[in-house]
């Protein structure tokens, strides 16, 4: 990609796979997602009323303290998880910053699409209960495969919300295979 990031927000609704998502991105050196930071109930996760020294109240006074707070916490690039009912100046923040980086995370990827934006990405998953769990390794290849061609680069894979217990370990390796992309 030709442009740089500072920070980034990942676009989510309840049941979109945004845990497993951030779970994921956290595992990556030099990426830190603060979890939901402007949920209006708690900061970053259920029942947390302070993160970083930002308590809810100073929060509420002003949204993007704690936005800068996570930056300057964070070696490499700080994120978030928003949800429609979050904080909405920090939304309007963040869409018209174009060092952030946007990341929509959606149950159908196709039917979200929203065009070839340098600053974006698109993040979907299979269905985690008819396709990685009862699927087969060559299902989930061909429906990983399918996506990315449809959709385009850049497209990260998720399942969707949690992995049912008792996912044959093979249909989760096929899940995190890398996919040869050809533009």
């Amino acid at each position: 990609m030709s442009h740089q990031y500072d920070y980034f927000v990942i676009f989510a609704e309840m049941r979109t796979g945004s845990n497993f998502l951030e779970e994921n991105v956290n595992s990556y050196p030099g990426l830190t997602c603060w979890g939901e930071a402007f949920n209006p109930a708690f900061i970053g996760k259920s029942k947390q009323k302070e993160m970083l020294g930002v308590s809810l109240i100073m929060r509420e006074a002003d949204p993007t303290l704690l936005l800068h707070k996570m930056r300057d916490a964070t070696k490499g690039l700080a994120g978030f998880r928003f949800f429609h009912d979050h904080d909405p100046r920090i939304l309007a923040h963040v869409l018209k910053d174009s060092k952030c980086a946007k990341i929509i995370l959606t149950r159908n990827p196709l039917d979200s699409y929203v065009g070839n934006l340098n600053e974006e990405a698109l993040a979907g998953n299979i269905d985690p209960a008819n396709g990685v769990f009862t699927g087969t390794p060559d299902g989930i290849r061909g429906h990983v495969r399918r996506t990315y061609e449809a959709v385009g680069n850049p497209y990260m894979v998720t399942a969707g919300c949690e992995v049912p217990p008792g996912t044959a370990f093979e249909n989760l390796k096929a899940l995190c295979e890398p996919v040869q992309w050809r533009q």
